[in-house]
């Protein structure tokens, strides 16, 4: 996988118990390290919209209800979406500073770094 043009490493993950609320937990998608990066430890979370399976991440950016909107030709994620809160979520409870958001469709491929 490349995030942002860059070669990075990914490795599984399973649930992650927050260290300051143990009563917390999340489940990213997966671990990133990105030796490029001035803070390589990150985490990658994926979607395969199945409605948008057929057309570009960018394609479907068109429907009001899609997850990313079109800001100067790239999805981007809406911060009043779900995959936002749970991304951010998923952020403080693993300590992670960033977060690889990946919309995969039989046409395409998008990836924004949230932090």
């Amino acid at each position: 996988m490349h995030a942002i043009g860059k070669p990075v490493v990914l490795f599984k993950s399973g649930f992650v118990v927050c260290k300051d609320a143990p009563f917390l937990g999340a489940s990213p998608d997966g671990k990133v390290i990105d030796a490029g990066c001035s803070e390589p430890y990150g985490l990658v979370e994926v979607k395969c919209p199945e409605t948008k399976y057929r057309v570009t991440p960018l394609d479907a950016c068109s429907d009001p209800k899609f997850c990313s909107h079109e800001v100067a030709g790239i999805p981007q994620l809406k911060h009043d979406h779900d995959y936002y809160a749970q991304i951010q979520g998923q952020l403080g409870v693993t300590q992670a500073k960033w977060c690889d958001f990946v919309i995969y469709t039989d046409k395409g491929l998008s990836i924004e770094r949230i932090k």
